[in-house]
């Protein structure tokens, strides 16, 4: 069993501690990083974020993270646990509930330095005016439909020609069979 935080924990960690802001954990080549680099600028994955309740990403944490170093984090991030959770409860999670779920190992080097080591030019991508953020969303989002419908088009022409191939070799080996009568 892995120390690393797997997605159902890592949800159930987040929502126990506040509800001002959101957590994202980003992994290679997945969907939801493709259309979260849209919005935010993704320096590496896997990683995760915190954004606020205004968009803003808060902080980010870089490569993967142990459970109690996530809890200590947020912690750290000025977000105490939310009013309806006991904060003593929220604090004395057990060690069993701390494990990832999965079996999943990575070394702990790969947990690496946050907010504070982006360089200038992707600080300023991620406060792009949400405006710009959402417009290059929907775009890219239009895209990947276009891209969709083309290749469904392509793929009707390619059965129906297969289709009239098929039907032509079937006629031509009728006529082959009355001629041979």
């Amino acid at each position: 069993m892995s120390l690393f935080v797997s997605l159902v924990r890592f949800r159930t960690l987040i929502n126990r501690f506040t509800n001002n802001f959101s957590g994202l954990q980003l992994e290679a080549s997945s969907y939801a990083a493709v259309q979260f680099s849209a919005v935010y600028a993704v320096l590496t994955v896997p990683c995760i974020y915190l954004i606020g309740s205004t968009g803003q990403v808060i902080d980010i944490k870089l490569g993967r993270i142990e459970s109690k170093s996530l809890v200590d984090w947020i912690k750290k991030s000025g977000f105490g646990p939310v009013n309806n959770v006991n904060s003593t409860a929220a604090s004395n999670i057990s060690e069993n509930e701390l494990h990832d779920d999965t079996e999943q190992a990575f070394r702990s080097d790969m947990i690496e330095p946050s907010v504070s080591s982006m360089s200038e030019t992707q600080i300023r991508s991620c406060e792009r005016p949400l405006e710009e953020r959402i417009e290059r969303a929907y775009q890219l989002i239009q895209t990947q439909i276009q891209r969709k419908e083309e290749e469904i088009s392509k793929k009707s022409v390619e059965a129906e020609i297969k289709r009239r191939e098929v039907g032509k070799a079937m006629n031509e080996f009728k006529v082959k069979n009355l001629d041979l009568s």
